[in-house]
């Protein structure tokens, strides 16, 4: 087989099964004196990185003083999509990153992904929670791309986000950006701590700042007229609600729903938390009747911004009147399915508590959409709330978290201290095949290893209970 081997181009080698490659013939391959076999052994191993956990570590780290620049690229190729292992040559990164190198940088501008050494340096580095690339950022990434979602916040990389933040106030759009996806991609709590200078900020980044401080949940007084403006311009119910809890205004809130309701704006989309904190406006909400109504028709919408807005309606007629008269319309949405179907459970969720009766009949719709990968965390919030024994819940949930189910779910399971999930997610650790969850090639690993630390943060909480 060896002699067969040496006798490949660089194209038969890309085509050559990951079984053929061992590690003793990848480190063979990276000593050989062809530039382009060299190329095809990183490739390779990083190919088989993104197949197995378990892959042998390749010997690549020299080769960043590799004579051909095509290899030294090909290495940061692979640290770029290796994970943790990259975080051995984090040093080495950060000079790259910082332009130390001498590494030639593409000529013009970057109109899409920065695949520069320097840009594949610096997203390496935020996703390994290395605080260097905080400085690097402005110059290597900017904002000609979308921050990566996978950024690790540690308090060091936070810390040089908020110094950042005093020092180089021009970047605080780009900075916002990069806490606003992680927020999203693994919670508010994994970016808490950097909001008094967040706020500091905010002149020179309104609307990226204002947003991600909504979605903290931190009303400080130099942010509310921001979320005013955002409410006002963009029918931001979210914001709208957090003006009203943070300064008693009802008329915000009622001005965003006339907006929605009477099909001037867009309602909320999938994308967006269920809009929570319409009890108690009862009041306020009345004249929104007349609007509102109509659109409790029994029957689903035809289309799904339809939808939404029956749900909406739903909410406000329930603030007023209870849910008596809205259950049939919730109902129908339910039973339509796709992402309407999770703000109509989510609405059941927050009425369960108080309202069981009137919304136990509905429970086999709810057991139905626990199927749905929108809808099955908030149906199955709604059934916990219900009273379905969380025995029966957790072997359905540890299930879509196989299939690729995201934070909301993983949050549900700790919500639910599921202990009956834990043998489930327990074998999701054990395997050796990598969980790529969607997203591109280059995040396979990273996606894995993320994938890997929610395991063992919710199998750790469900144990505490």
């Amino acid at each position: 087989m060896s002699g067969m081997l040496d006798d490949l181009d660089e194209d038969e080698w890309d085509e050559l099964p990951a079984t053929v490659l061992t590690a003793d013939r990848l480190r063979a391959m990276l000593r050989s004196g062809d530039p382009a076999v060299r190329r095809s052994a990183i490739r390779a191993a990083a190919a088989l990185g993104d197949d197995s956990r378990s892959a042998p570590s390749v010997p690549v780290g020299s080769l960043l003083d590799d004579p051909d620049p095509g290899v030294r690229h090909s290495v940061l190729h692979l640290l770029h999509r290796a994970g943790a292992a990259s975080g051995r040559f984090a040093d080495r990164l950060a000079a790259v990153a910082a332009g130390g190198l001498g590494w030639v940088e593409p000529a013009g501008p970057v109109t899409g992904p920065d695949r520069s050494p320097a840009g594949l340096a610096t997203e390496t580095l935020q996703r390994l929670g290395d605080p260097r690339w905080v400085a690097a950022a402005p110059a290597r990434i900017s904002l000609r791309r979308v921050p990566p979602n996978l950024v690790r916040c540690t308090p060091e990389v936070l810390a040089a986000i908020g110094e950042r933040l005093v020092t180089h106030p021009a970047d605080a759009g780009m900075l916002a950006g990069v806490l606003t996806e992680v927020a999203r991609e693994r919670g508010a709590g994994h970016v808490a701590g950097i909001e008094p200078e967040l706020v500091a900020a905010l002149p020179h980044a309104p609307r990226a700042i204002a947003g991600l401080l909504l979605s903290l949940g931190h009303a400080d007084p130099a942010v509310i007229p921001h979320w005013r403006a955002r409410a006002s311009e963009t029918a931001d119910l979210n914001a709208a609600l957090a003006v009203h809890r943070a300064t008693g205004d009802t008329a915000v809130v009622v001005d965003v729903l006339r907006a929605v309701l009477s099909g001037d704006e867009p309602p909320p989309d999938c994308e967006q938390p269920a809009p929570t904190g319409l009890d108690g406006l009862d009041a306020a909400l009345r004249p929104l009747l007349d609007l509102a109504t109509p659109y409790l028709t029994g029957a689903a919408d035809p289309n799904h911004p339809g939808q939404e807005r029956q749900i909406l309606a739903a909410r406000v007629v329930t603030a007023v009147h209870g849910p008596g008269e809205v259950l049939p319309t919730v109902a129908a949405v339910l039973t339509d399915g796709d992402t309407p179907a999770r703000h109509a459970a989510d609405l059941l969720a927050d009425l369960a508590p108080v309202f069981a009766a009137a919304v136990r009949p509905l429970e086999p719709l709810l057991h139905d959409l626990l199927g749905d990968v929108w809808c099955q965390a908030p149906a199955a919030r709604a059934l916990a709330r219900l009273g379905t024994p969380v025995a029966d819940l957790a072997p359905v949930l540890a299930a879509a978290i196989g299939r690729g189910a995201g934070l909301e779910t993983f949050l549900l399971l700790r919500e639910l201290h599921a202990v009956e999930a834990i043998p489930a997610l327990e074998a999701l650790l054990v395997t050796d095949e990598r969980w790529a969850g969607g997203g591109y090639i280059d995040d396979i690993v990273w996606r894995d290893e993320l994938f890997q630390d929610r395991l063992r943060e919710t199998i750790a909480h469900a144990r505490s209970r």
